[in-house]
Order: structure tokens, then sequence, then C-alpha cells
């Protein structure tokens, strides 16, 4: 079959359908064609998934053992792709298929991937994009919930819906009733006993790579979406879902902050985000990280302020609250009295004097710090007057 038909064919397929001519060329010219008989299993459940799948005529049955014995999961027609979320996470087949009728398939795999990409990064990403929300696997529902006994009881896993392609993506949680809470700081971090709720607020989808807060959910625009994409092309997405050690949240949300990034998102968003990276690394006992992102979480918070983007009088107390616990932690003790006097000068604070309450306490430390700051001062002064 030559080049010219076997585009031809391929630009009937719905998922191809209006890419540029050069990229379905490529694709064409890279890929290859299969003629398979009835009866024929082209894949097994278990086994590493080399390439994706294109049903160009004919038909496979889907089971969900490897023996393609039992009762059939589905039966898949021409213009079903087959593979794509499992494939390009490095997965195995979560089915095994067989023919059910003399069957035309084209397949293809990451040399594909690359050429396409060479030709337009663009067409690479929408792609990778269509292939994902078209794979007649996932459509299935046939391993879309990871197993639950995987889990310690205190965890579960969740839903999400990818705010960039879409795709539902599962990852873990802590169950409600197992978030025993320690103690709480006045910046309001939450010490637990066992699974911290927040090692799982950075959630990584497994299909296009893009990763978000639990708290910032909204899609992406379309024109935002085609320049993340790109960009995500070469990013990990797997190891995410399951049960996370520090260093995994710590890396997660690293990918959280890089998303919000080249995503654009609003300064309260990456705020709230920069605020948890740094609690994070308070768990671990880093201070060094921990107060490089509270300077990336006041810088934010500052640009709220700025642009009045808090709503509310709730909303301004706590930004402003925050805005001097920050400042406090990182040893600014003068601008930390300047945003805990703004709180007793604001008309509303009588409405949520908890608040108030906070920054009168951490005011009161302030004065005695500094007063014993200028008392050792004082008494350095004299050592050095009688040294001389």
């Amino acid at each position: 079959m030559s080049l010219a038909i076997i585009t031809a064919v391929l630009e009937r397929i719905p998922q191809l359908a209006g890419l540029p001519r050069k990229a379905l060329d490529t694709i064409a010219r890279t890929g290859n064609l299969h003629k398979f008989p009835a009866g024929q299993v082209v894949f097994r459940r278990g086994e590493s998934a080399e390439c994706i799948y294109i049903v160009l005529l004919g038909g496979l049955t889907l089971y969900k053992n490897a023996l393609c014995l039992g009762e059939a999961v589905s039966e898949v027609g021409p213009g079903s792709v087959l593979g794509p979320v499992t494939f390009l996470s490095g997965g195995q087949w979560p089915v095994s298929g067989q023919t059910f009728a003399e069957t035309l398939l084209f397949s293809f795999g990451l040399a594909t991937f690359s050429q396409v990409d060479q030709v337009s990064s663009t067409a690479a990403s929408e792609l990778r994009l269509r292939l994902r929300q078209a794979d007649a696997l996932v459509k299935q529902n046939t391993a879309a919930l990871p197993d639950e006994q995987s889990l310690p009881p205190e965890l579960f896993w969740r839903s999400y819906t990818c705010p960039c392609c879409a795709s539902t993506v599962y990852s873990c949680a802590v169950r409600s009733k197992a978030q025993r809470v320690a103690s709480v700081e006045q910046d309001f971090y939450i010490h637990y006993e066992g699974h911290n709720p927040l090692y799982y607020a950075a959630i990584v989808c497994d299909a296009c790579g893009y990763a978000f807060d639990e708290a910032d959910r909204e899609p992406l625009r379309p024109a935002v979406k085609e320049s993340v994409l790109p960009r995500l092309a070469n990013q990990p997405r797997c190891g995410y879902a399951g049960v996370r050690t520090l260093e995994k949240a710590i890396d997660a949300y690293h990918r959280v902050m890089y998303c919000q990034g080249i995503a654009e998102r609003g300064p309260a968003i990456r705020a709230n985000s920069c605020l948890k990276l740094a609690w994070i690394y308070r768990s671990a006992g880093d201070r060094e990280m921990e107060n490089l992102w509270l300077k990336q979480a006041r810088q934010f918070f500052l640009e709220v302020y700025e642009k009045g983007q808090a709503t509310g009088t709730k909303q301004e107390l706590r930004l402003m609250y925050l805005l001097g616990e920050i400042h406090y932690r990182l040893e600014d003790y003068q601008q930390a009295v300047y945003w805990f006097s703004q709180i007793t000068n604001h008309p509303g604070y009588k409405q949520f004097p908890q608040y108030a309450r906070l920054a009168r306490q951490r005011w009161q430390e302030i004065r005695y710090l500094l007063g014993e700051m200028k008392k050792q001062n004082s008494e350095a002064g004299s050592e050095t007057q009688t040294e001389k």
C-alpha cells in the first residue's frame, strides 16, 4: 500500500483528522500495517505495550485475562484506538485483544512521535492528547480504578478530572476518619499523626503529565492548553498515584509549581501552593528550603494584596495575617508588625476576631524578641568598651 493511500486512510480516522498534512505523512511513513486472520491474539494482558494500534478494518474482542478465555469485556471496530495511555506511560496491556474477523491494524511507537515532534511540536502534543482521550481501553473502564486492597486502610483512591486534558486521574487520599490532628501552628500548618493529607494534595495526570493542586481544578483555557501541552511532553508522569514518601510528595509539588508557572495561574493559587510546599519542607526539617518557598509565597500574597484580589473581609484579614506571619518566620519583624497592625486597623476585624487575636500574640512575641536583642546588643557594647 502506497504512502499516499495510507495517509488518506489515516486522515479519515477521527482522532487524526485535521492534523497538519506533514504530520499525517510522517505518521504514515513511520508506522506499520498489520494484517491478522480471525482468531489471532494481537496483545495479551500483562505484556509491555510497545506501540499504539488503530483498527482500520475488522476488529478485536477484548478479554480481562491473558488467555482470551471466558466472558469478553467488549468488542472494538474500525477507528478504535488501542493503548495510548498504557503505551505513553510505559505500562502493560490491561486486557488481551483477539481478532474476531480478518483485521487490518496500523501501529506506531516512539519513533513516530519523535518524528512528528520534529515536524511540529504542537501537532505532536495534539496527537498525544487526542489519542489518550480516544483510547478504547480506557473507555471500556477495564482498569480505571486501581485496586483498593493495595492501599493501607487509612488511604483510598480518589478520582479527579485533569484541568489540562480532561482525563480521569486516580490518586491516593487520606480518609477523613484517619486524619488525626496532633497540633496546629500559627500559619495554619497542621501536624498529623500518621499519614499526612498534605502529601497527597498534589495530583499528577498520568495521561498528559499536567500536575495540579487538589484545590485548583479549573479547566485550562484552550489557548493556555495549547501552549502547555508541548512543554509537558518529556515530563515524568508515572509513580505519583500510590502511597507517597516525603520525597515523592516534594517532587509532586515541584511538578505543581512548574505547571502553575507555565499555565500562568493566578497569584492566589500559586501563593497557597508555595505555602504548602514550604510546610512540606518544614515537616522534613529543611529550614533553608522552607524559607525559600515562604519567600515565594510572600511574593505572590503581596501581588494578591496589591491587585485587590482578596474577596471579602475574611479573605482580606487572612491575607494580611499570613503576610505578617510569613514575615515573622523570615525574621523581618518590622514588616511583620506592619501587617499585624493592618488587621486591627481594618474596619471589619471584629467580624473575625481570631485573626486579631493571633496578630496580637505575635506582636507580643516580637516585642519580647526585639527587647532581648536590644539587651544583648547593649551588653555586647558594654563588654567592648570594657576591653578598650
